[in-house]
Order: structure tokens, then sequence, then C-alpha cells
């Protein structure tokens, strides 16, 4: 086979292409590390709003809630506890973020400190939460979330 500029020049756009592949992957990864922490403060403020509408948005329908008593809710569960006012979120602080993406499923691990009206009682929680989060149709939905005593 007799090569020719064209095939040179073919040559040259794909190594120029295959350099540019790991910018390209470190923006995608950027991009999904951004969108992943946009979706954890939507959820934080939609727990402290009691915004049915956007929690319902925001949990895969199967999602597992474990509390650090024991306790494990459903989504339907969850949501009637905050939206009927039985659990009051006054505020929520998240700190220590550790996120972890693979593809389309992202590990978040954070201490989770609320001050919350439970069922009239004012309490205030200092807890490790593990959060399970799966992207569908590119937007990061809760699967999974799991607190621990610290």
């Amino acid at each position: 086979m007799t090569f020719t500029r064209r095939h040179l020049g073919f040559a040259g756009a794909v190594l120029a292409s295959a350099s540019m592949l790991p910018a390209i992957a470190e923006a995608a990864s950027a991009k999904a590390e951004a969108n992943l922490a946009a979706a954890v403060n939507a959820m934080t403020k939609a727990m402290l709003s009691a915004d049915k509408v956007q929690l319902e948005a925001l949990m895969m329908p199967s999602v597992s809630f474990g509390h650090s008593s024991g306790l494990v809710q459903t989504r339907a569960q969850f949501i009637e506890a905050v939206v009927s006012k039985k659990e009051i979120f006054k505020s929520i602080t998240l700190s220590e973020h550790k996120n972890s993406i693979n593809g389309n499923n992202a590990v978040v691990r954070h201490v989770f400190e609320a001050d919350i009206d439970l069922e009239g009682k004012p309490i205030k929680v200092k807890l490790g939460m593990l959060q399970v989060w799966h992207r569908q149709s590119g937007k990061w939905r809760l699967y999974a979330r799991q607190a621990y005593k610290l």
C-alpha cells in the first residue's frame, strides 16, 4: 500500500485527537462532579423546604433510606415524614465531602449536621452519611442513603 499525504494528514488528525482525550475525559469528569454536587445540594434544599415535588424528582422510586437508629424507610415514607412536618429540618450542614464516580453511579460520603424538630422535639444530629446516586437520563438521582453514628 502506498501512503499519500492524505493518509499522513489523517494519521496526524487521529494522533492529535488522541492527545486531547485525557483533557476531554477530565472535563467530562469535572462536569459529572459538579452535577453530582448540585444534586446533593438540591436534596438538602428540598429537605429544608419540605418540597415534595423536588424530593420525588431527586430520588429513584426504589430508594432506601437508612437511619442511624436502624429505621429503614421507603421513598414514600421519608417524603411523608418530611412533608407532613413530623420531621422538620431547621438547618443542615454537610462537610468532609468525599465523592467517587464510576460511570453512571456515584458514592457520596459526608458528615451531616442538622437541627431537626422530630414530632415536636428539637434535636441536633451529627452523623456520617453514605449516599449512592445513579445518573439516569443525564440527571443524578438518589438510590440509597445510610446514616451512621460517628
